[in-house]
């Protein structure tokens, strides 16, 4: 370290904490955190952390709550670890969670920290402080049951009674709002799934499907639901796992990806769903050439079929369906996607629907053919100053 040791190395106490309160850098302050030999001035890192949360700084949080031999620490670092905020305004402890998605998968990846320390920390009071973040009904009756302090199992049955009022309500209450609330701030997965199941009100099926991340549960909902909106939400919950999956490594992407392996049921509900948005919904994961071609050819819902074409890779196919698709929006979403300057050539010369002619035009660079194609862009101005239902349209997402 050489001669010029940094100054939260001050053998004085006073001193080193003053240090830290100096310090912004997180990446400095996580260095204090595991290094400083006093746990006053640990303490004092932990406090300075912002309240900013990313899945790293979630780990080294963790691994302080699991290696530091001071149980003063240790608590600090569960009450830090219960503020943090994310990039959507959420807030880490489940029981004031509003919809985490991504980040329950980096909760279970990490062995459920919050739960862990609450069951097995050496000090009561860092137990305590753990279970305020704990709302997984086995572990608090477990604690209940077995802790060895009477402050901690108090809390634990305080807890199991206000959840069991709070359960009842969300599965009963008359009031929309009031079950709304009360599921916004409900974390454990397991309850959550009790309520959807439970309750006949759609839209606390629907907020409760917006939170679950068991994949076999949404798959469920999504095909059974009797309600067409609580389907959609199930597919695309189902839908948002995949995207996460896809975007991360390791453990992460393993534990929810390989629950996906195939896409059957989103095949299936594209296909077979009585409900057009329920449809839609499933196709846009889809990949299955095979699947995205019949539905883009045979869904009766122009809707579901353009979210079919969006996704194709056939070209041939997909100029076929700007020529035939009997809906004019339809045709033009297809036109978008193509960039074949021969086929938009024949696009724009053939075509009976004016529309998808001028999306064709508007995407075709080749000079020569545009010259070849002037009649019908005359022809194509005239029908637009007498109609007002499309504008020129350069981008397939304009019209999605």
């Amino acid at each position: 370290m050489g001669l010029f040791k940094p100054a939260w190395m001050n053998k004085n106490k006073d001193k080193a904490i003053h240090a830290v309160e100096k310090i912004t850098q997180e990446e400095m302050l996580f260095n204090v955190v595991s290094k400083a030999k006093d746990g006053s001035v640990r303490m004092a890192a932990v406090r300075k952390l912002s309240d900013q949360g990313w899945p790293e700084k979630v780990k080294l949080l963790v691994d302080v709550i699991e290696y530091d031999s001071e149980w003063e620490v240790r608590r600090e670092v569960v009450k830090k670890l219960r503020s943090l905020t994310f990039s959507d305004g959420t807030n880490f402890s489940p029981l004031s969670h509003g919809h985490m998605k991504a980040w329950q998968v980096y909760i279970d990846s990490f062995g459920g920290a919050l739960k862990k320390v609450a069951k097995h920390d050496l000090k009561w009071e860092v137990r305590l402080e753990a279970m305020k973040g704990v709302s997984d009904r086995a572990v608090l009756k477990d604690i209940k049951k077995n802790d060895a302090s009477a402050e901690v199992r108090q809390e634990a049955s305080r807890k199991l009674s206000i959840q069991d009022a709070l359960v009842e309500k969300a599965i009963n209450s008359a009031e929309p709002n009031e079950r709304r609330l009360i599921v916004r701030d409900l974390y454990d997965q397991e309850l959550l799934e009790y309520i959807a199941r439970q309750t006949v009100y759609p839209d606390t099926r629907k907020e409760v499907v917006d939170k679950l991340t068991d994949q076999t549960v949404l798959a469920d909902f999504a095909k059974n639901d009797s309600e067409p909106s609580v389907r959609k939400a199930a597919v695309k919950q189902l839908s948002t796992l995949i995207l996460i999956a896809k975007h991360e490594s390791g453990e992460v992407k393993r534990n929810v990806y390989e629950c996906f392996s195939d896409l059957l049921i989103f095949s299936d509900i594209a296909k077979n769903d009585s409900d057009k948005d329920v449809r839609c919904e499933a196709v846009k994961p889809l990949s299955d050439q095979a699947v995205l071609s019949d539905i883009a050819k045979n869904d009766e819902s122009f809707n579901v079929r353009v979210a079919a074409v969006k996704n194709l890779a056939d070209h041939a196919l997909i100029a076929d369906i700007a020529m035939n698709d009997i809906h004019r929006y339809v045709q033009v979403i297809a036109v978008l996607q193509l960039s074949d300057q021969a086929m938009l050539f024949d696009i724009a010369k053939n075509n009976s629907y004016w529309e998808a002619q001028e999306a064709a035009l508007g995407r075709i660079t080749d000079q020569e053919m545009l010259s070849q194609l002037d009649t019908v862009r005359r022809s194509v101005e005239n029908s637009r100053r007498s109609s007002n239902a499309y504008s020129h349209y350069k981008d397939a997402d304009d019209l999605w």
